[in-house]
């Protein structure tokens, strides 16, 4: 007997999926999800059990959500920060970040042209998997990674915030800041509040 063919999906903005109730519960929790969009970053992904995966931020015009999977890149070796893609799976949080868990990626284009970071002064639900940029920031504590990953507390002088610098990018190893700068990135969330 053969299992029964999942229902066709149709591409969804992602601000579709992107909404929590009053406890920070993703509303679309566990459904099968097909979006499209421009990959922002670097692959996050990194495993010393399941050496290969995918893991990067994907923004629409409507917003942006994670992507990930372990044990496979689906073929796409070189996938990169610009390129369009197709991602189909199921919508889960892990420590509070919404994310897709795969079962299909599809790469449509490559060298899409990049939006500009949203200024922001705060850190939220609404920043969360968006391109951002903070300014003014000082390091006020942790130690600035030489090599690997590292978490450094950055303050802006009116909040605080938690900047992790990821050993795939190529920060590690370079000088850290001696006085305000500023930091473009993409919003996260990794605790254990939803």
């Amino acid at each position: 007997t053969c299992a029964p063919a999942l229902p066709a999906l149709t591409i969804q903005p992602i601000i579709t999926y992107k909404g929590v109730n009053t406890a920070g519960v993703l509303d679309s929790l566990g459904v099968r999800v097909k979006v499209a969009g421009t990959v922002y970053g670097v692959n996050q992904y990194s495993s010393s059990s399941t050496p290969i995966g995918v893991q990067f931020v994907m923004i629409d015009g409507t917003g942006g959500i994670m992507f990930r999977k372990a044990g496979t890149n689906f073929g796409l070796t070189n996938l990169a920060e610009g390129d369009s893609v197709i991602a189909t799976g199921i919508l889960e949080q892990f420590n509070g970040l919404t994310q897709i868990n795969l079962d299909t990626l599809e790469r449509v284009a490559t060298g899409r042209t990049l939006r500009q970071p949203t200024v922001v002064t705060n850190v939220s639900e609404a920043t969360e998997n968006e391109f951002i940029r903070i300014n003014n920031l000082s390091i006020t504590g942790g130690t600035w990674p030489t090599s690997g990953s590292a978490n450094i507390t950055v303050s802006n002088g009116t909040n605080t915030f938690t900047m992790r610098v990821i050993a795939q990018t190529n920060i590690p190893g370079t000088p850290a800041p001696t006085g305000p700068f500023d930091a473009i990135g993409l919003g996260g969330q990794f605790d254990s509040s939803n």
